[in-house]
Formats: C-alpha cells, structure tokens, sequence
C-alpha cells in the first residue's frame, strides 16, 4: 500500500460527521456509578496499530515533518497558544544544552521535536501540538513560508516540488491520526482547496523560471548502469562486491531497494536457465496476498559485468 494513499485514506474519513458515537470503553468514566474507566492499549497493541497505518519509514518521514512544522511554532508569536507547555520546556531545555551555536541550537530543538512526534499515541495524550487550537491560517502560513535551504532556488518561494508540500500535508494526517484527533471538516476542506492551489502556483513558478517540468530523479540509461557495473568489478573490496550485486538485483527486479535488502536465501531458486525470485511482501502488497508471484532473473555473458548469476557467485565467494 502507498503510504501517501494510506494518509489520504485517513483524511477522507475527516470528511465524515464531526458528531461520533460515544466509545463504549469510556462511557460511564468509571466512577463506580455502573459505567467503566477506558481501557488503555498495550505496547505490544500500539506498535501494531501503529505498523498496519504507515511502515517504519514513513513514520520516520512523517516525524521529520511535524518536527519541522513544531520548530516553525515554536519560533513563532502563536508558540505560547498552541505548543504544550511541557514540550516548550522541553525545546527550551535542548536549545539551552546545545550552546550558543545557532545551528546545532536548531538541529537540537529538531532531534527533541523529532522524538516526541514518535511516541504519540492517543493514550498517553502527549501530542506536543494542541491541535485542537490551531487553525487552516497557522498551518497554511507554515506551507507558503517553506523555501529551499539550499540550491540555485534557495530562499524563493514556491521553489519545492509539490511532493514537499504533499509529505508536509500527510504528516499533520498522520499527526491526528496518531492523537486520536478529528480533522475538523472546515479545516480539512481549506486544507484540499489550498494543496490544490499549491500545486499550480510551483507549476507556474517552475515555468517562469525555466525549470524542466520533470518530477523526481531523471532515469538511469543501460549505458551508465553498465558503466556503473564495469567500474564497480574492476574492485576488489567487499563494499564495491555488494554494490554491484545490489545494483544488478534492483535493475533486474525493477524493484524498490527495501525489497532488495529484505530479499534472502530462501526466496531465491532456479527454473531451467533463470533465478526465481519472491518477495514476502512490497509497497504496494504490503499483506503478502501476491507472495507467489514469481520474478526470471537471466544471466548476460555477453556482458559479464551486469550478469546477476556472475554477481551473486562473486559475493558469496567472499
């Protein structure tokens, strides 16, 4: 599953009734007049919970997002309105130990930002941003002030690629989602309508500033994945033996390189002239419905340093 399809799936409940069903578990309050106190989760529950929305990953993506939006507020004239107070001591706290140094003041507010965007859960009610409080124009002023730290475009707005805004926006969904909070519908609307406009305002930045109209890394020709693999078998040590194999394997399954580094011994055999590999699980398989699927892997002899069967031979010699 597409981590971005997963958030927006979570957003689209947002667009559901504000009024929800009382949870069983906490009704009554457990104040011995017939109702019962609500059960919390176990560790063993949350880290379930928490795998079956976004893979490790993505969490980690998404960390990095709120830790940076949380570094905007606490910069911020709203800080005192809608960061937690325990959370503002604690930034206070990590900019204080880091010294007078700016920059490692920054990258120590992050890293404390950072760690406690990984352990919210709504159970332990410890999201350091009260999102009950902040609005459509306290976010939407974070995303329009984003500019690139560095590069030709550097300090210009609108001069990130949209899938910049994209991780920003599914990160506050994975925020809510992780808190136990309900989008509010109007927010949730202004939120699309704006992500919309965004969209087409780096379109149009992109074309006045002359910018190639292409998104992401440009493709790999055979000529310099062969070239890659050439150079990379004139060496010797282990780490350029790995490599080589490592890129040939991705190059040949087409696959992500997570699938690569999860691949073992016994998801590989061999069928008449080809290696037959199978994944337990992908992106977008994440459950292993298509476990049987099977990848051919042929060998090239006509150009050894991209034969697969030459690689894997080469690296378990080591």
């Amino acid at each position: 599953m597409d981590d971005d399809n997963a958030v927006e799936s979570s957003s689209d409940e947002d667009d559901s009734s504000d009024d929800e069903e009382e949870d069983i578990s906490s009704s009554g309050g457990g104040d011995g007049r017939g109702g019962r106190a609500r059960q919390k989760q176990t560790a063993a529950v949350k880290e379930v919970m928490n795998t079956m929305c976004v893979d490790e990953k993505a969490k980690d993506c998404y960390a990095n997002e709120n830790a940076d939006f949380a570094l905007h507020l606490f910069n911020s004239d709203v800080k005192e309105d809608i960061l937690e107070p325990w959370f503002i001591d604690g930034m206070e706290n990590a900019k204080d130990v880091a010294g007078s140094n700016v920059k490692k003041q920054e990258s120590a507010m992050r890293k404390y930002a950072k760690s406690k965007m990984l352990e919210v859960h709504e159970d332990d009610s410890n999201c350091p941003i009260c999102l009950t409080k902040m609005g459509f124009e306290v976010y939407s002023e974070y995303l329009s002030e984003r500019t690139p730290k560095r590069g030709k475009n550097k300090g210009k707005l609108w001069a990130l690629s949209k899938s910049v805004y994209d991780k920003s926006r599914s990160g506050l969904v994975h925020l809510y989602r992780l808190s136990g909070t309900k989008m509010p519908k109007r927010f949730n609307g202004q939120l699309r309508q704006f992500m919309s406009g965004i969209s087409k305002e780096v379109t149009n930045e992109k074309v006045k500033r002359g910018d190639a109209g292409r998104i992401g890394k440009k493709k790999m020709s055979f000529a310099v994945y062969k070239t890659l693999c050439e150079k990379m078998m004139e060496e010797e040590d282990k780490e350029f033996i790995f490599a080589r194999l490592f890129l040939i394997l991705e190059w040949n399954l087409m696959a992500r390189s997570e699938s690569v580094v999860h691949a073992h011994i016994n998801h590989i055999t061999w069928s008449e002239d080809a290696l037959v590999f199978q994944s337990a699980k992908t992106k977008t398989d994440p459950f292993g419905k298509r476990a049987e699927q099977k990848w051919h892997v042929y060998s090239t002899p006509d150009c050894p340093a991209t034969c697969p069967v030459l690689a894997m031979a080469h690296y378990s010699s080591r």
